[in-house]
């Protein structure tokens, strides 16, 4: 199921479980909200909203992996870049600074 094809279904259920997390003073989080959808799936007595809780956690978990694999440096010269700008933003140590 994808976000851009809004199901109002899983619209509320993630409401349900986002409101939950609230009530509870629980982190809302990524995975919060995906243990909460877990919980709610296997308390559900309706079959056709049980149905849809591994929808909406599959593409959770797509928007997430998608996330991290955006985030993640793909090739070495993305490594080196990081690795120049921690270097360039670390203190220098030297012959002026008192250790």
């Amino acid at each position: 199921m994808s976000r851009s094809k809004s199901d109002p279904l899983a619209d509320a259920l993630i409401g349900e479980a986002v409101l939950s997390l609230l009530k509870r003073k629980a982190p809302v989080s990524a995975g919060t909200l995906l243990a909460e959808l877990g919980a709610m799936e296997s308390r559900e007595l309706d079959a056709q909203r049980r149905a849809i809780f591994p929808l909406i956690i599959a593409d959770l978990q797509a928007v997430l992996a998608e996330k991290k694999h955006r985030e993640t440096p793909t090739s070495e010269q993305e490594h080196r870049e990081k690795r120049d700008i921690r270097l360039s933003e670390a203190p220098q140590q030297g012959k002026d600074n008192l250790h």
